[in-house]
């Protein structure tokens, strides 16, 4: 069972489900993660959670099914590569120079 949203009705279907799972089963690490443990710079990569299509769907969508384009991503590195769908945390949020205190 699906545990995130999807807004596309193409990647509720069983073929998208079959197919994610198969790409985090195959690589269960961040891809991103990896590059970097590789080169060093990390010493634990996340889990991958999320399947990311390298080349957008908005470009390509006869790609949508394939795996060559598909990667497992962890949620931050995810969120890197879509700011626009980033969600705001709470350091984000604008402050209006106001302050709450509890009484």
């Amino acid at each position: 069972m699906t545990r995130y949203k999807q807004s596309d009705p193409e990647l509720r279907t069983k073929t998208w489900e079959r197919l994610r799972t198969q790409v985090l089963l195959e690589n269960p690490k961040c891809a991103e993660c990896m590059r970097l443990f590789d080169m060093g710079i990390i010493t634990r990569p996340q889990d991958a959670v999320i399947v990311h299509h390298i080349i957008p769907r908005s470009v390509r969508p006869d790609l949508t099914f394939d795996r060559d384009n598909l990667e497992g991503l962890c949620f931050d590195h995810h969120e890197q590569k879509h700011p626009e769908r980033r969600r705001p945390k709470e350091a984000d949020k604008p402050d209006f120079g106001m302050r709450v205190e509890k009484v």
